[in-house]
Formats: structure tokens, sequence, C-alpha cells
């Protein structure tokens, strides 16, 4: 995976010394959205996705960190999410979440990508 995206960003969380010990995973907005991860935010348009960055992170399992960056300003606070109250949302039927009060997210997918890169 060298000259990623992905590369660049692990190399540069393993210099600092802040490598979440389940790991770091970084996506543009744009990439989220053609997932069908990230459903809208708001005061952006889709051709802007490109310069809005979020990273998910993992220390303890089953918890992950959140944190948005646009035009490489970090939003304020970072926000947890537990898998266990994703799945509790997608029990009672819940199709979307908000996230930082601004982005919408796809609860379905979001559990997906989760699984995906930090479970197998």
């Amino acid at each position: 995976m060298p000259f990623t995206r992905q590369y660049f960003y692990l190399r540069e969380l393993q210099k600092s010394g802040n490598l979440p010990q389940y790991g770091s995973f970084k996506f543009s907005a744009s990439d989220l959205h053609k997932k069908g991860v990230l459903i809208a935010i708001d005061d952006f348009t889709v051709k802007q996705f490109g310069q809005i960055f979020f990273t998910f992170s993992s220390s303890h399992s089953g918890s992950f960190t959140v944190e948005a960056f646009v035009k490489g300003a970090k939003l304020p606070a970072p926000a947890e999410i537990k898998l266990e109250d994703l799945l509790q949302k997608q029990l009672e039927g819940i199709q979307s979440m908000m996230l930082f009060g601004v982005a919408e997210v796809n609860i379905d997918m979001l559990i997906y990508l989760l699984n995906k890169k930090f479970y197998l």
C-alpha cells in the first residue's frame, strides 16, 4: 500500500508515536460518499467533499474515535462511537445518524466499513 493517502497517514502516526492499538484509517468525505457511508454534510456540496477528511481510530475494542478535518483544520471535538450503540440503532431500524451535528451517515454502511477495516 505504499504511496497512498493511508500509507502517509500511518507513517505520520508512527513517527509521532500515536498509532492506536487497533488501527486508524483516513478517508475523504468523497470516498465515504461513494461507499454509501456518508449521506450529506450541512453547508457543503458533494463537489466540496474532497476538502473534508475523516479519521476512524480504535484504541479499545468496540470503541471508535472519529475526527473530521476541513481544509486541514481539525474540528474541535472528536466523536466517540461504540459498535454496541450502532448495532442497537440498526436493530431499532434507524437508518442514519448525525456525526458532529452536521454529517449524516448511513448506519448499516458505517457498521460494514468498521467491521471491514478493523475486524477482518
